[in-house]
């Protein structure tokens, strides 16, 4: 198990007794995770008839199982009194590789059962938060490819009185991007005075980084170019895959092939804070917010070559399931000149495929042989506007 926490937070002031200025400030966290597990029997001789190995007694198990728990947070803020631009940037790199597997070319003989479980469990939180700038970008990207899978391939017999080939894969992921365009308004918390991330008596100073941050920008922001840019984006591709490719494969009882996957992924960007208020009318208000998540799925169990057995199970069932949600938010506060955007895009493609692959020979010693395959998918799409959108005075 590895569990992972990266959390950034930057200031930049303008220099003391300045009535204007520009001041740049930016905070950038990057988590890179590479995680491989694997379970093999290559090239072993195994007779498990009165042995332990792995289980019970005349049991064979392999179980690979890669889990990971990641987080990143960036926070940007800036104190200023003209313009400034201010970049919150998180972003997750992640491999994830589970593979229990039996090869080579030596016999494999087991009086119990035979089990190999390849399991992947991915948590991710990537969260860019622009929270002081008056050009202000929340930017949270996460770009993921996970392969978990089972299989027999071997070029030899095997024999066990019970086969369970399993891969699952259950990952749930966020990526949110929050851009605050209100710039050092959010700071004047007494007297009007600029407050720096790090004063306790700043708004929102208590504020869990790991939600989302309440809108400070109320107030005379002082400046006159104020834009909130906020960008999500998720690429989350998923494998899994449960399979019997031997040419000599003989279960006395049950053999079982099952993959299954639950995939939940929330991309969200907001500019919401981009907003109309006291002191705003003689400004220009951009606030944009495009969240993006593309996400390929592929669960595959299948039996090839020769299998005999008493009964057959091939199944990419529960859990076969999508759940995904992609959310934009614009805020453009009036003033002159306002504009505001939101974009959404999902693409997503689930398959979940069970068979008895084209060439097969499977010999039933009972009497059942059970196919099965489903796809439960669950979106949601919204592009919306806050505030006062593009309208101007």
């Amino acid at each position: 198990d590895h569990e992972i926490w990266s959390v950034a937070i930057g200031s930049a002031d303008a220099a003391a007794g300045s009535t204007e200025g520009t001041s740049v400030a930016g905070t950038v966290v990057i988590n890179f995770v590479d995680n491989r597990t694997d379970a093999r029997i290559v090239d072993v001789e195994i007779d498990a008839d009165d042995s332990d190995v792995g289980g019970a007694v005349g049991d064979v198990e392999l179980v690979a199982a890669s889990r990971v728990d990641a987080t990143g947070v960036a926070i940007a803020g800036a104190a200023h009194d003209d313009s400034s631009y201010d970049a919150a940037i998180a972003l997750t790199f992640l491999w994830s590789n589970a593979t229990a597997f039996v090869g080579g070319n030596h016999d494999l003989a087991v009086d119990g059962a035979l089990k190999l479980d390849a399991d992947g469990e991915v948590d991710t939180v990537t969260f860019g938060d622009a929270q002081e700038g008056q050009g202000g970008a929340g930017v949270a990207i996460e770009v993921m490819f996970l392969q978990h899978e089972a299989f027999l391939d071997a070029d030899s017999a095997i024999s066990a009185g019970s086969l369970a080939v399993s891969a699952d894969t259950d990952v749930d992921t966020m990526a949110l991007a929050k851009a605050n365009a209100g710039g050092a308004t959010g700071n004047n918390d007494i007297n009007g005075q600029n407050r720096g991330p790090n004063d306790s008596s700043r708004a929102g100073f208590n504020a869990d980084p790991s939600q989302p941050r309440a809108d400070t920008s109320a107030g005379d922001s002082g400046g006159e170019l104020n834009i909130g840019a906020a960008i999500a984006f998720t690429y989350l591709e998923s494998d899994t895959e449960a399979y019997v490719a031997d040419d000599d494969v003989t279960i006395d009882g049950l053999a079982t092939v099952h993959a299954g996957a639950a995939t939940d992924v929330h991309t969200e960007a907001d500019a919401s804070a981009v907003v109309d208020g006291p002191g705003t009318e003689d400004d220009t208000a951009v606030g944009i917010a495009i969240a993006i998540s593309v996400v390929p799925v592929t669960t595959w169990a299948h039996l090839d070559d020769e299998l005999t057995a008493g009964d057959v199970t091939v199944e990419t069932t529960a859990p076969s399931s999508s759940d995904l949600v992609v959310r934009s938010v614009s805020g453009a506060g009036g003033g002159e000149t306002g504009f505001a955007g939101a974009f959404s895009l999902l693409v997503l493609t689930h398959e979940s495929t069970a068979e008895l692959s084209t060439g097969s020979t499977t010999t039933l010693t009972s009497s059942d042989v059970a196919i099965s395959a489903a796809g439960d998918t669950n979106s949601t799409v919204q592009a919306l506007p806050d505030g006062d959108g593009g309208v101007g005075e």
